[in-house]
């Protein structure tokens, strides 16, 4: 065995200890042979390593799939069936991955890792009728999708783009999707461009999410609705371009979920309106949102209105500890916005910037406390 074979995937332990590693361009480390050599030369005698148990590696060259789609669908060949006492990884390599219109639907008990938020790509041009139809990646109960980037550029004439999506996803600690270190990123010409949206998914959980909405028409960083249990957002930032007709950076419709340390920016230029979060038609015996500790902010450089957070109908939210902001160009301003006397919300310990409501300021059952405006007056 010659040192040149070295340079070809052989991996060399020597008597002296020494490891002497390939060259591991294109080669993936599960499939690389061992070699054992002595301290003067090579003995000879090589043994393929098997590759490592429930993984399948991802890489535009070397790897076992070039696919992380095609992976998916062969999960039962390389990993046996996922179970929760069988769980499988597709690790993916640095990367373009290019999806075309296809749809990656994530399988239970199968993580997808990529190498990176800036290293790994996911990219497709894929739009649909329905919000979860137009998701370029559609998550699975206990599944995870980390360290890498969803780009969904959409189709024009499409009703909907969206970046990731799930749907219809039971309670409990083993069965909830998770996304970790992800960015997403969502453009084109469809009607709405959606970052994330979740429809009946309890105990989701985000962290480090970032979301870029760069649509031409109405933009959607990050909507839940209908849960009845809880999700914990961490770390998540929403950016909506100017370019966006309308835009809303979270909206939270009929759930209780936890939006923790974020930075949530709706920025359009149209004459519609820019809302920073909006929390509606939440029952106030049963669910309660917050968001805290964030900097949440509407800004419309058009015609129309932008607000900083606004409740609607008797939703029953909180904000805490934040900094809510508002700027239009030429319409209303509102920091905080109540839509009804029946809002049962409550705002304590933010600064405004701008009105702390339009019509019904501290309505009946709103309670507002230790507010400021952006001149560090007292606004309840």
């Amino acid at each position: 065995m010659t040192s040149a074979a070295m340079g070809q995937g052989i991996v060399g332990l020597n008597v002296a200890g020494e490891v002497r590693f390939p060259d591991v361009n294109n080669v993936p480390p599960q499939t690389a042979p061992l070699c054992i050599s002595t301290s003067s030369g090579f003995l000879g005698v090589c043994a393929q390593v098997s590759g490592m148990a429930n993984i399948a590696w991802v890489a535009p060259q070397g790897g076992d799939y070039t696919s992380p789609i095609q992976a998916l669908n062969e999960v039962n060949s390389w990993c046996g069936v996922p179970s929760n006492g069988n769980r499988c990884l597709v690790s993916i390599a640095p990367g373009w991955y290019d999806l075309g219109s296809q749809q990656l639907v994530m399988k239970p008990f199968v993580d997808i890792q990529g190498s990176g938020w800036n290293m790994t790509i996911l990219s497709g041009a894929r739009g649909a009728s329905t919000v979860v139809d137009a998701a370029l990646v559609k998550g699975s109960m206990s599944s995870v999708l980390s360290h890498l980037t969803v780009l969904n550029n959409g189709i024009a004439g499409q009703a909907w783009t969206t970046g990731y999506a799930g749907e219809n996803i039971s309670a409990g600690s083993d069965v909830a999707p998770d996304l970790d270190h992800v960015t997403i990123k969502v453009g084109g010409d469809a009607t709405t461009s959606m970052g994330i949206y979740l429809k009946n998914v309890a105990d989701a959980r985000l962290e480090r999410v970032w979301l870029e909405i760069d649509g031409n028409n109405h933009c959607r960083g990050f909507m839940a609705e209908n849960s009845e249990y809880g999700a914990i957002v961490n770390r998540l930032h929403v950016h909506t371009t100017n370019n966006c007709d309308s835009a809303v950076g979270v909206f939270l419709r009929s759930v209780e979920i936890n939006v923790l340390n974020s930075r949530i920016d709706a920025t359009a230029s149209g004459s519609l309106t820019a809302y920073g979060v909006i929390i509606e038609e939440i029952d106030p015996g049963e669910r309660f949102s917050l968001v805290k500790d964030s900097e949440i902010s509407g800004e419309n450089a058009g015609t129309g209105n932008a607000i900083g957070a606004e409740f609607r109908g008797n939703g029953s939210g909180g904000i805490l500890n934040s900094v809510v902001g508002s700027e239009a160009a030429a319409g209303s301003g509102y920091g905080v916005h109540f839509t009804s006397t029946a809002a049962k919300a409550r705002v304590v310990y933010s600064a405004m910037n701008g009105s702390t409501a339009s019509v019904n300021d501290e309505a009946a059952q709103t309670n507002c406390k230790g507010n400021l405006d952006a001149d560090l007056n007292d606004v309840g």
